[in-house]
């Protein structure tokens, strides 16, 4: 088994990442408009959303949403904006 790191590219819709198996999963990060009444992360609509401190352009729910959205995706692209 191979544990190399996964490959991640940027495009023009957001994300492609390639896996050590050959396998391409598409991420479709910072859409045209964001919905300002859409949780980034878990698309949970709700009324209070706490956006970005950095880019002020995605919003989350709450502080754990916020987190993973980090982790997966927003980190790739957040500086980008």
């Amino acid at each position: 088994m191979n544990n190399r790191e996964p490959i991640i590219t940027k495009t023009k819709t957001g994300l492609t990442l390639k896996t050590d198996q050959g396998v391409n999963i598409n991420f479709h990060c910072i859409p045209d408009k964001i919905d300002e009444k859409l949780c980034s992360n878990c698309e949970t609509t709700t009324l209070k959303l706490y956006k970005c401190g950095r880019c002020k352009r995605v919003r989350y729910c709450n502080q754990d949403c916020q987190k993973l959205h980090w982790i997966k995706i927003h980190k790739y692209d957040c500086n980008s904006l």
